[in-house]
């Protein structure tokens, strides 16, 4: 009966519309929505060739070594550490660059060693990993071996000079737009004897 005692029922209410829709029933108890989480590493850390994504500074580095380096020679240098890591065992994760370096980290005490430094030489870059650098001082001879093997450039003709560049003080990887070489010197900064090297 309404207000004025008249009788006449209120019509029902009308159906809800359908941007009136019901809440979201709450998650079945016991059951947690997983979501995945990313740690940034700290922006003193130098930017690695692989990994979680760098933060800002290490944008800025990772640019900074590639324009310094020059484009090509940038991809040249990630293919030369990926045969590096073939046949050595090391992780992508290792090499890491600042403004102007290539740099190994230790993943067992977590150390950081500048492996090579962009030089100049003829006025164009270049980037010279010293075997020396990498610890392979003392078995040049078979180290050699695996990286001509890993780039099909070990070829029987070629011993002769093979023994030439392993008797050599200094054996290096070099890095330019142009090539990459492995080459003998009897100083660091010097280069006598090379072996192109293709690399992908």
């Amino acid at each position: 009966m309404d207000e004025n005692g008249s009788g006449a029922r209120r019509p029902p209410p009308p159906p809800p519309t359908t941007a009136q829709k019901r809440a979201t029933p709450p998650p079945t108890p016991g059951v947690r929505r997983v979501t995945a989480t990313m740690t940034v590493p700290p922006a003193s850390r130098p930017d690695s060739f692989s990994g979680p994504k760098p933060a800002p500074d290490q944008l800025q580095a990772k640019d900074g070594f590639r324009n310094t380096l020059g484009e090509k020679a940038y991809e040249k240098t990630k293919a030369v550490l990926r045969m590096l890591c073939r046949i050595s065992g090391m992780s992508m994760q290792q090499f890491l660059v600042s403004q102007d370096a290539l740099i190994l980290r230790d993943l067992a005490s977590g150390q950081d060693s500048q492996l090579a430094r962009i030089e100049f030489a003829g006025g164009k870059p270049e980037l010279r990993i010293y075997f020396e650098d990498l610890g392979w001082k003392s078995e040049k001879d078979q180290r050699c071996r695996e990286v001509l093997r890993a780039c099909g450039a070990l070829d029987p003709t070629l011993e002769g000079r093979l023994k030439m560049l392993v008797g050599m003080n200094q054996i290096f990887i070099g890095i330019n737009e142009n090539e990459v070489s492995l080459c003998g010197a009897g100083e660091r900064g010097g280069s006598s004897l090379s072996f192109f090297l293709h690399v992908q």
